[in-house]
């Protein structure tokens, strides 16, 4: 066995810590003293020769180097785990269960997972989909993919994209008439909104010259970002799209931006695990692959 290898417990405290960003919680989990925790991380970097973590007041802060290491350090445990089970057997491997919006479900996650599931053969998924981001129920559910603002309460929260927000519509409308060619025209056409997102179109048009109200332009509300892409597709209006969306949307569909115009916004996807349950190894395997899989070079 390499020599330089450091000591499995001074390991299993890094990624404890690193995963609670806190030597107090790594204590509580692996049922040591947080001295202890803390005294197995400090000789993992003497043993590495660079700092894992900035110490702050009252937390933790992963260094350049631990957050380099830590993948590693997650992905060893996994096959160390599958390696396990193999060898030894157990009982059939629990499926990671991931619940996702539909419309992420149905646009980027479903071309990336095989990705996922080609480098990791041996971690069942079951895939989920849910329509609303309060269906709260976490019972049999590993880790969540939303779109939102990332303030759901009981939960962490990793953003996953930056978003602005844009209008898009058909090349044509279904009467035959052209997309609106500027803000004020807006009133003659139908405008769709997402539950939930349905101050995009006011927060769209304030300040722009010309603009009319958004009570003076017809409207339909929709449940999904799907269905109201589906109706702008058909030539029945206009929708306002989110930057990951349309990476799809403008490759898979007709769709154009009759306006240059966009918005910055807090919104984006984000993957979610809840406050009062451990992360399972394969979880924390898929959570790395996925920030990897939407950094902005992926």
């Amino acid at each position: 066995m390499p020599t330089n290898l450091p000591p499995l417990n001074w390991i299993r405290a890094f990624e404890a810590s690193a995963r609670y960003l806190s030597f107090t919680e790594a204590a509580r989990e692996l049922n040591v003293t947080q001295a202890a925790v803390s005294q197995k991380v400090k000789a993992l970097e003497m043993h590495l020769g660079r700092p894992l973590f900035h110490r702050l007041t009252r937390s933790l802060k992963l260094t350049d180097t631990g957050e380099a290491y830590l993948p590693s350090v997650r992905e060893g445990f996994l096959r160390l785990s599958e390696g396990t089970r193999e060898v030894f057997g157990s009982n059939a491997a629990k499926a990671l269960t991931i619940r996702v919006a539909a419309t992420i479900a149905t646009t980027w996650l479903c071309k990336r997972l095989p990705d996922f599931q080609m480098r990791h053969p041996k971690i069942p998924i079951r895939l989920v989909t849910a329509l609303w981001p309060t269906d709260r129920d976490w019972d049999g559910v590993d880790v969540d993919i939303r779109f939102g603002a990332g303030d759901w309460s009981g939960t962490q929260a990793q953003r996953l994209t930056t978003e602005q927000f844009f209008p898009v519509s058909a090349p044509s409308m279904a009467n035959g008439k052209a997309p609106p060619g500027s803000v004020s025209e807006l009133t003659d056409y139908m405008l769709y909104q997402v539950a939930g997102s349905t101050n995009t179109w006011a927060q769209w048009l304030s300040g722009q010259d010309g603009a009319p109200d958004v009570s003076d332009i017809p409207g339909t509300q929709v449940d999904t970002w799907v269905m109201a892409a589906e109706l702008a597709q058909a030539g029945g209006g206009l929708m306002m799209c989110y930057s990951t969306l349309w990476d799809h949307f403008h490759e898979t569909s007709p769709l154009i931006r009759p306006f240059n115009h966009a918005i910055e916004t807090d919104q984006a996807c984000f993957v979610v695990t809840p406050d009062n349950q451990k992360v399972a190894p394969e979880t924390e395997v898929f959570m790395d692959w996925l920030q990897a899989a939407m950094a902005p070079s992926a």
